[in-house]
């Protein structure tokens, strides 16, 4: 049980230096398109698109790393299950139709803690483009 502590815990701090890069990456390149628009009403559209699919796309791969660790610890027998488990664990849904060994059990709840957290810093994310673009008196054109 110790050593998939230390691997879940470990996944936890991965996740969330992937959270923040992706998080950057997504304010960075919404903020450069968002600059360099001409026709701010398309721009916030497209700004608004571009962040939400950034941050999706981080969220994906977070549950990928997951599945990753648990189909190679032997706890799922193939990719697509430990991708499915690890999508329901990320997203709080927990339907436990499949369940870990002893051992891992405690993997489950962190995904879920993990899925929680990032999905709080996605919105917040999310709220400071929007923000910004919508509300902020510098880009009111």
């Amino acid at each position: 049980m110790l050593i998939a502590l230390l691997f879940t815990t470990s996944m936890l701090v991965i996740c969330s230096l992937v959270q923040v890069f992706g998080s950057v990456w997504a304010v960075t390149l919404a903020n450069r398109f968002y600059q360099r628009s001409r026709k701010r009403t398309l721009a916030k559209t497209i700004t608004v698109a571009i962040t939400t699919t950034m941050l999706m796309l981080t969220a994906i791969v977070q549950v990928a790393l997951w599945a990753v660790l648990l189909n190679q610890s032997g706890q799922l027998p193939d990719f697509t299950t430990a991708f499915y488990f690890s999508s329901v664990n990320f997203s709080t849904l927990g339907y436990g139709d499949i369940m870990l060994t002893d051992n891992w059990r405690l993997a489950g709840p962190q995904e879920a803690l993990n899925g929680m957290l990032m999905f709080g810093v996605s919105g917040a994310t999310a709220y400071a483009v929007f923000n910004r673009i919508f509300f902020d008196k510098d880009n009111q054109h």
